[in-house]
């Protein structure tokens, strides 16, 4: 094996045959160095070195060393008359090329050892593990090289496990390491390589439509290889080692599903140095094969000129690596040798890009391989999708997506993930959703753009996300589409700008309400509803409100009662355009805005006087909103209970009587003597509102109902549960019979009746509950009786009454 050391110097080498075994080594004084001895322990932990009889240096082997294997201690001659001891451990740690070995290089003369450690994979996550390597490898002369290097996961040549990295070379003068060059390619690789003809690359060169290569390591320092790959001839990846650089690579990935047919080469950048070197001849390495490529000279000293390599049979591999071989460097002290470019054309590039895209839903290979070039085909590949994704079937739709969602930029991937949002397929949907939400406004200018396409439903969605993912830049987009399409798409985008306004100034969104207000339209309507959270602090928003408000649309008034809501809470002593709702000549408006009062405490009279209201709804909606803030007045809510003729409006009063602030005697009484309405509905109001109220003196009213077994069961139910709502002690007795009937119950209604009676008990909590509960907690009653006087027992909100 030939390896070059030292610029201009090469030897042959030969490895070295198996060694001797043995636990120390005596080496004689040599070439102007004293003698030198070697002991190892006889657990193999440790060893010294030094003069024989003289101060030794004890080395430790940081490393687990495995039992029963004895280490290796050889002497190795260097030249110039001078030798170095080699020891190697065998340990449990796993390694690389060596797995489990511990080194070390050791001269005489030195009290250090020249290198000392673990070699192989010894550091580092998986696929990016790396570590060191010692080779011994021997010249023809009998004497022997000393080659120290680095090995990385992530740098080597295609195939291989591990390939040496910035080598260096023992030096025998000095015993030190000095930078080497190394050709990796052994001298029969290179005598068996298959050779590659190499044709000046037509021109103009078209790039290719998909970027097939990927960058995979380099065995430079400098971190060129990314300018091989970015279309640039004046640029170039070079060497760092002495000499030529033989045996210096870089190592590409390539898509295994697309076969290249052909490989064209930049060779000599436009303004290259002086010290740039074109190489006269490279190695192009694939797992188990190499060829040899032979760069033409005419090509070689053309700045920019471009070869040509065609394979008669498709290149198919996962990578490939370039290595250097020699170059023309003639004249030139330092060489720095490289290439400029290189890119790779696989034989779908002859094929129109939209009939690609078709080629996701054919299935097989043929699928596999459109996807993986249009995975590297960016922006055109993209844009081909779209254009045909409604016309392929469900995989392809699915590849389609799985394209999108791999794409570097969400801008070039916006519109088929867009599609892919509101595909049927749920799966589809999912990944292309969640692509886009993880963009954030990478993905604005594609939502922008649906959001002004043809599709409602595209439209719909883009809002959606728009309002999500970017709502800054979101915002004038969404309140310019406002207004715009069918309900559920003004749904979608309305929702989105109220989102987009949370955060923005109020004086941007002030702006768009005084261009607004000027004109009685749609858009200041959605304008109004979009921005009802913020209304409260923008100044032409009351103005605008009343100017709304009096629409002649009577959908246009009601769809701005939430609005006018808003800004009434936030602005109380600002009620004028909810006051104008409130009095609206429709009875829809009217109703919806008194619900919309709820809380408002400067509506309120304006509330107790819609309570004599001629539509029934309105009233209902006046009691429910005084309720609200117990604020209903005693009288006219009592004379609605007792007489109004709509039972939903007698219901809300007695609802509302529940909650009042007013209330009297009177107040229960009423709610008594509502006990006996014709409607049950009624009924079960009145009997919450005297549970609400705490009502005990009404316990003899609510017990009757309860006892009564000719009210219907659910009534008599939420009597017994009022009961103890109201914390009424009076009636112990009758609750304990209720709930003991139940174990042996006559009928449905002895059963549910005596469960309330249970949880009733339970709320009033007397001392004895235990004992009136005891025969319902035993083991062989039914569980839902059983669970029910234990949840009892356990009651912490109880009333503890006098008993």
């Amino acid at each position: 094996m030939k390896r070059t050391l030292a610029r201009g110097v090469s030897v042959s080498l030969l490895l070295l045959p198996s060694l001797v075994r043995a636990a120390d080594i005596e080496v004689p004084a040599q070439g102007g160095l004293p003698a030198f001895s070697v002991r190892v322990a006889p657990d193999a932990k440790s060893l010294r070195f030094g003069r024989p009889g003289g101060a030794m240096t004890e080395l430790l082997v940081d490393a687990p060393v495995k039992v029963g294997v004895k280490p290796e201690v050889r002497t190795i001659s260097v030249g110039q008359g001078r030798s170095i001891v080699h020891v190697l451990v065998p340990t449990d740690a796993a390694g690389g090329e060596r797995a489990g070995t511990w080194e070390a290089v050791l001269a005489p003369s030195l009290s250090e050892p020249l290198f000392a450690g673990r070699t192989g994979f010894v550091r580092g996550p998986e696929g990016e593990r790396e570590g060191a390597r010692v080779e011994i490898v021997r010249r023809a002369d009998g004497t022997s090289s000393v080659l120290l290097s680095e090995i990385r996961e992530d740098s080597r040549i295609c195939g291989e496990d591990a390939t040496a990295i910035r080598p260096r070379g023992l030096d025998p003068k000095t015993l030190t390491f000095r930078g080497a060059t190394v050709q990796r390619l052994s001298p029969e690789a290179r005598a068996s390589a298959k050779r590659l003809v190499a044709t000046r690359a037509p021109s103009p060169r078209t790039p290719p439509v998909a970027k097939l290569l990927s960058l995979a390591g380099e065995s430079s320092a400098q971190g060129l290889a990314k300018n091989l790959l970015d279309e640039r001839a004046d640029t170039a990846w070079t060497e760092d080692r002495p000499g030529v650089g033989q045996g210096e690579f870089v190592t590409l990935r390539t898509p295994r599903e697309l076969p290249i047919e052909r490989l064209v080469l930049t060779v000599t950048p436009t303004g290259a140095p002086a010290d740039f070197a074109a190489p006269h001849t490279l190695y192009l390495v694939t797992p188990g094969e190499v060829r040899e490529l032979g760069v033409p000279e005419e090509l070689a000293f053309q700045a920019g000129g471009e070869l040509e390599v065609r394979f008669a049979t498709p290149l198919r591999t996962e990578c490939f690596s370039i290595v250097l071989g020699d170059a023309y460097a003639d004249g030139v002290a330092a060489p720095r040798v490289g290439i400029a470019g290189i890119a790779a054309y696989s034989a779908l590039e002859a094929k129109p890009i939209d009939a690609i895209a078709r080629d996701l839903g054919a299935g097989g290979e043929t699928a596999e391989a459109a996807t993986a070039f249009l995975k590297r085909a960016g922006e055109p590949g993209l844009e081909s999708i779209a254009k045909v994704y409604s016309a392929l079937d469900g995989s392809g739709r699915a590849r389609a997506i799985d394209v999108a969602t791999a794409a570097p930029s969400c801008d070039a991937a916006g519109r088929v993930l867009l599609l892919g949002v509101v595909d049927a397929d749920r799966e589809a949907s999912r990944k292309a959703r969640d692509r886009i939400e993880r963009c954030g406004k990478g993905a604005a200018r594609a939502l922008a753009t649906g959001l002004g396409g043809a599709d409602p439903k595209l439209r719909a969605v883009s809002a959606e996300l728009f309002g999500l993912v970017a709502p800054r830049e979101a915002l004038e987009p969404l309140v310019t589409a406002l207004g715009k399409g069918e309900r559920a798409e003004r749904s979608a985008v309305r929702a989105a700008t109220a989102k987009a306004a949370r955060n923005a100034p109020p004086a941007t969104l002030d702006g768009w309400l005084a261009a607004e207000s000027a004109s009685d339209s749609a858009k200041r309507v959605e304008i109004l509803r979009a921005f009802a959270g913020r209304l409260g602090e923008l100044p032409h928003a009351e103005e605008t409100l009343s100017l709304a408000a009096t629409s002649p649309e009577m959908a246009t008034r009601y769809v701005l009662v939430d609005a006018v809501r808003a800004f009434a809470l936030a602005r109380p002593d600002r009620i004028a355009p909810l006051l104008g709702l409130l009095g609206d000549r429709d009875a829809h408006v009217r109703a919806h805005a008194a619900e919309a009062s709820a809380g408002i405490a400067a509506a309120t009279p304006k509330l107790v006087a819609s309570l004599g209201d001629p539509e029934p709804r309105v009233r209902e909606a006046s009691l429910g909103a005084l309720g609200v803030s117990g604020a209903a007045p005693e009288r006219e809510t009592i004379a609605l209970l007792a007489s109004d003729e709509w039972t939903f409006v007698r219901v809300a009063a007695a609802a509302a009587l529940g909650t009042t602030r007013a209330a009297t005697a009177t107040t229960q009484s009423a709610l008594e003597s509502a006990l006996k309405d014709k409607s049950i509905l009624v009924r079960q109001a009145s009997l919450s509102a005297l549970g609400t109220r705490r009502a005990t003196s009404s316990a003899p009213a609510i017990s009757a109902l309860a006892r009564d077994a000719e009210t219907p069961v659910d009534l008599r139910v939420s009597a017994t549960r009022t009961l103890g709502m109201i914390c009424a002690p009076s009636e112990l007795d009758y609750l304990t019979r209720a709930a003991n009937r139940a174990l042996s119950p006559i009928d449905e209604a002895d059963l549910r009746v005596g469960v309330a009676a249970i949880d009733a008990l339970g709320r009033i909590h007397p001392d004895d509950l235990g004992a009136r509960l005891a025969k319902l907690r035993e083991k062989n009653v039914r569980p839902p009786l059983r669970h029910a006087a234990e949840r009892a027992i356990a009651e912490t909100d109880v009333c503890r009454a006098q008993k």
